[in-house]
């Protein structure tokens, strides 16, 4: 989804683990649904939010964050400042 100030980016997942108990072995089941917010003046920058809904023996949550990320230039760049 495009907008004036950014992208964003919804997705869902159904994410399936393994969990050992003393007393058994479980196979908890979550729905996941969010979106990622990439804006258009920080193109290297992320908000994430997310909701998780238990599906079977898991739990509910809700989580945001937010994610940085490092390319080559910008870390060039930066060597290159320190040297001068």
């Amino acid at each position: 989804l495009e907008t004036e100030v950014g992208d964003i980016i919804p997705y869902a997942s159904l994410p399936v683990g393994l969990t050992f108990r003393p007393d058994r072995t479980v196979v908890p089941i979550e729905f996941a649904v969010g979106g990622e917010f990439r804006p258009l003046d920080i193109p290297n920058l992320s908000g994430i939010a997310e909701v998780g809904i238990d599906m079977l023996d898991s739990f509910g949550y809700v989580s945001i964050a937010a994610a940085y990320r490092f390319d080559d230039d910008s870390i060039r760049g930066r060597r290159r400042q320190k040297k001068q």
